[in-house]
């Protein structure tokens, strides 16, 4: 569990994704919203992969954030490179299960996030992580996890081609 405390002053909502009406994965239906509050800001971004990634860097929304919520619990479609360069962000939290069975997180996600110096607070490592800000600096509840991924991605692949055979 993740939660985000604001303390006093002025809040903005923004939401930045679905733009589009037909997608092929579900997922790419995740309302996607930055939340600004003072002078931080986080960008909760649900189950998003790639494709949502793609358009909210595209429409030209102010993406300077300060937390990113990485999206679809940093599956191998989340969490891009590009994206990643736009949101230019130094935290992150990471919602999963531990020793969930879809693999979650792959190491390759949290490669790219060691490799930026993104430090990672993650909900199978640091349980219930709340984040507080004070309009100008964010502060978490617990110290960060580690960048240990779940998963190799063809683990990954080989549990989401089972799943779309049985739907």
């Amino acid at each position: 569990m993740y939660k985000l405390v604001m303390t006093s002053g002025k809040r903005k909502k923004t939401i930045l994704d679905p733009k589009g009406t037909r997608y092929y994965d579900a997922n790419d239906y995740s309302i996607v919203v930055k939340v600004t509050y003072g002078n931080t800001s986080l960008l909760l971004t649900g189950d998003a992969e790639a494709v949502s990634e793609s358009q909210i860097v595209s429409n030209g929304s102010d993406l300077t954030i300060t937390v990113l919520k990485v999206g679809y619990h940093g599956s191998r479609v989340s969490t891009g490179d590009s994206f990643q360069d736009k949101v230019n962000h130094k935290l992150a939290v990471i919602s999963m299960g531990k020793g969930n069975s879809y693999g979650h997180t792959t190491q390759k996600v949290m490669n790219r996030l060691q490799a930026r110096g993104i430090l990672v607070y993650r909900t199978d490592e640091n349980r219930t992580i709340v984040a507080t800000s004070n309009e100008n600096d964010v502060t978490f509840n617990t110290d960060p996890g580690s960048h240990n991924g779940m998963s190799s991605e063809s683990t990954e692949v080989q549990h989401l081609n089972l799943y779309q055979c049985q739907s």
